[in-house]
């Protein structure tokens, strides 16, 4: 039998974005999480004004990628609660490694398909899904034993794309679904086609970034964007995704409590949390 393992990594130097690393303190009420990664030796480091942090994120996500590859190793479920969307560098780079052929869904805003040529910012969160699939600096793809293949990734929802990055994407082929094109097309209809899209994955690895919602209803992000996913829609699409696929990892990223609003974000990340405890 499959067990869920909790691990909470409140990272949040792959952000310039003061207060994820806070997050933690806000759920470990609620809930129990097996394995804490201990963030405070991690120091800024800007040296790298392309790659900030980069000592930090490469160490957090080795730490991260031997957890979950043993979890998965174990034939368990890991659920990673970040933190940062650079936290996924590691999660997915151990779960990769014992799953081949592994598929990606990215539910996100943004595409985090940018590379230290292309980042406007020089923050790794915007990076990491390219890296996963080999692309940018060696420094950060060379993390990923089993790079994923970029016909097995689709970003789902997107709101604000770099104009170089979105170059990327395209000379990629990556699949990605704009939210106004599912508002367009309805969200049953998007979904069917992203289906369609990565009908060769059996196990799939969904990384649920919360600013892919609506900061109306999920204002506590790191970087927000005006219109976007309603809670409900995120459950529809967990809903979809393990009536058609073996889900196998989950992130839920980018929880930042000093920017919330009466707790409504950590709400919404409640639900999803006990929501997928229940599909599992």
């Amino acid at each position: 039998m499959k067990n869920i393992k909790f691990i909470a990594v409140p990272f949040g130097l792959g952000t310039s974005s003061e207060g994820i690393d806070k997050g933690y303190e806000k759920y470990k009420e609620d809930i129990f999480c097996e394995y804490v990664l201990d963030v405070s030796k991690f120091k800024k480091d800007f040296s790298d004004k392309k790659m900030k942090n980069l000592k930090a994120v490469i160490s957090m996500a080795k730490e991260l990628s031997n957890e979950t590859f043993r979890i998965v190793k174990n034939n368990d479920i890991p659920i990673i609660i970040g933190g940062d969307h650079s936290v996924a560098l590691g999660s997915i780079s151990g779960v990769s490694k014992h799953i081949d052929n592994l598929g990606i869904v990215w539910i996100d805003a943004h595409g985090d398909m940018n590379t230290d040529l292309t980042t406007p910012s020089g923050n790794i969160h915007g990076m990491v899904l390219a890296a996963l699939q080999g692309v940018g600096n060696e420094k950060l793809t060379s993390l990923v034993d089993n790079k994923i293949l970029t016909k097995n990734v689709a970003v789902f929802g997107t709101r604000d794309l770099d104009k170089d990055e979105k170059e990327i994407m395209d000379n990629l082929r990556t699949k990605y679904y704009p939210y106004s094109s599912i508002e367009t097309n309805g969200l049953l209809e998007s979904l069917s086609e992203l289906k369609k899209e990565i009908a060769n994955v059996k196990k799939l690895h969904l990384s649920i970034d919360l600013d892919s919602i609506n900061p109306i209803y999920a204002p506590g992000v790191s970087v927000p964007v005006n219109s976007g996913f309603s809670p409900n829609d995120i459950i529809f699409i967990i809903d979809f995704f393990f009536e058609n696929f073996e889900i196998v990892s989950v992130d839920i990223v980018e929880y930042n409590p000093l920017v919330d609003k009466d707790d409504k974000t950590l709400s919404v990340m409640k639900n999803i949390i006990w929501h997928l405890i229940k599909k599992f």
